[in-house]
């Protein structure tokens, strides 16, 4: 919609129906619906301004514009390239037309944290390995300010949101790139992504989708009832409590059964140790994918993880957020509730295997593969299941990053708006983050220089061999010919 009743009012953006093409055949210029066969040619004066449409920039301002860059254009150029439009019906001066447009999926879904959410369960495919598509589980996060103010752009037009609200221009089209990129707008749908770009940081914690899982779920989760009954809610805690007694107690023997299997076997115990730490995984993961399935949420992805060339599972639980806060939380802890299961099984077949036993060593190894998983996913400073606790138990959204959003604001003068008890939460955590980061990262990078300070001599011996070889056969080769 175009009003031109004031000089700052807005031209419309065409990016959303509209593409902007150059003809091979005679260099000129085109206005191309994305939709229909609809297309207009253009001058090149005609293209530039139109580039121009993008809800930001007013009819003088973009006549201001292409005055600097072709001289000789009329005064009204732009006015008059208006009344094209308008007779070609690709602008209506009539119809005021609302500024964006959600995807009819896109649900709006108020949370009782205070928080809102847009769902939309048929974003962007994802690659996959073992997948040519994934289905693509998309959320964004709003406070109550800005789901206002996306609620008055679906509604009318930019200009007259800008008229209510004490917002720019620019700021509101941040608001719908966001939604664009997302996927979430009617008519606008990215692109699919192949494969996966690898940078250094990905090193620590590397996502590979493989698969939908949700069929298999769908399929399995009825016959797992059993697992959320009272009488399991019941026998379990006391399962625990007792091998954790039990545990505690034989603490001595269990670190004296360990020092002597390493004594006897040494490095032959890591093959089976990493096998049984992967299956731990798996199985942690697939208790947060039933547990949410079990509530009634979509589980679109699982897939391999690599933290720091480790390699482990993961499963897409961002449907969780739509949960009530103690509902998420159990999602969470299922994982970790099946790590201490599986841990207190593991001390139990050690107990009553026959000593000495492949049974009981399988069982010490699998005790001792729960454990470790455990302790590192309980670590809240990492993006593992310690993290998403804390998110949910404080109700803190994009902790780590809010928290470094805090000391940027306190260190440039800026406005900071979060809550007093946000903030002390935020001040605490960014720095405890970022030493663990530095720490992690300062690790790998003594423990890569320390290797090639050992092996650097004979690194460069075998690179020299091998080029000494090369240019030989390559010798050889010319003077046979």
């Amino acid at each position: 919609m175009l009003d031109r009743t004031a000089d700052r009012r807005l031209c419309p953006n065409l990016r959303d129906y509209w593409q902007l093409l150059r003809r091979k055949e005679d260099d000129r210029y085109l206005l191309k619906s994305q939709s229909t066969s609809h297309e207009i040619l253009l001058s090149p004066e005609e293209d530039y301004a139109l580039r121009h449409f993008t809800g930001q920039f007013s009819v003088t301002q973009i006549q201001k514009r292409c005055r600097q860059k072709y001289l000789r254009i009329s005064p009204d150029f732009v006015e008059k390239l208006c009344d094209r439009l308008l007779a070609e019906g690709i602008l209506s001066e009539n119809i005021a037309q609302p500024y964006l447009t959600l995807k009819p999926e896109a649900q709006w879904i108020e949370h009782p944290a205070g928080y809102w959410l847009l769902r939309n369960p048929n974003g962007t495919p994802k690659w996959g390995l073992f997948q040519k598509e994934i289905p693509n589980l998309v959320y964004l996060f709003f406070n109550q300010e800005s789901y206002q103010i996306i609620q008055l752009l679906q509604q009318f037009p930019l200009e007259t949101v800008v008229d209510r609200c004490d917002y720019s221009p620019r700021e509101l089209q941040q608001q719908r790139q966001i939604l664009a990129a997302t996927g979430m707008l009617a008519g606008i749908d990215p692109s699919l992504k192949k494969g996966f770009s690898l940078n250094p940081l990905q090193l620590l914690y590397l996502q590979i989708p493989l698969f939908d899982p949700d069929i298999f779920l769908d399929r399995y989760c009825n016959r797992l009832r059993w697992l959320w009954t009272k009488t399991m809610g019941f026998c379990l805690p006391i399962f625990l409590t007792s091998c954790t007694v039990i545990g505690w107690n034989q603490r001595g023997e269990i670190a004296y059964a360990g020092a002597k299997l390493w004594q006897f076997y040494s490095y032959s115990l890591i093959a089976p140790f990493i096998i049984l730490a992967l299956l731990v995984v798996v199985i942690h993961e697939l208790g947060h994918a039933f547990t949410l399935k079990r509530f009634g949420g979509i589980v679109p992805e699982i897939g391999l993880l690599l933290m720091m060339l480790f390699p482990a599972a993961y499963t897409n639980t961002t449907d969780s957020y739509r949960l009530p806060r103690g509902k998420r939380l159990l999602v969470i802890g299922a994982g970790i509730l099946i790590q201490l299961t599986l841990a207190a099984i593991a001390l139990t077949i050690w107990n009553f295997a026959i000593p000495g036993s492949h049974l009981q060593t399988i069982g010490y190894l699998l005790l001792v593969a729960a454990l470790f998983t455990l302790a590192v996913n309980l670590n809240p400073l990492a993006k593992f299941d310690g993290y998403y606790f804390l998110m949910a138990l404080t109700g803190i959204l994009n902790l780590r990053g809010r928290s470094r959003a805090l000391y940027i604001n306190l260190l440039t003068g800026k406005p900071i708006l979060e809550t007093k008890k946000d903030c002390w939460i935020l001040a605490l955590y960014g720095p405890l983050s970022l030493l663990y980061l530095w720490f992690i990262f300062g690790f790998l990078i003594l423990q890569i220089l320390q290797w090639f300070w050992v092996n650097l001599p004979q690194i460069t011996q075998t690179i020299l061999i091998i080029i000494l070889i090369y240019w030989l056969c390559s010798k050889l080769f010319h003077s046979s010919h």
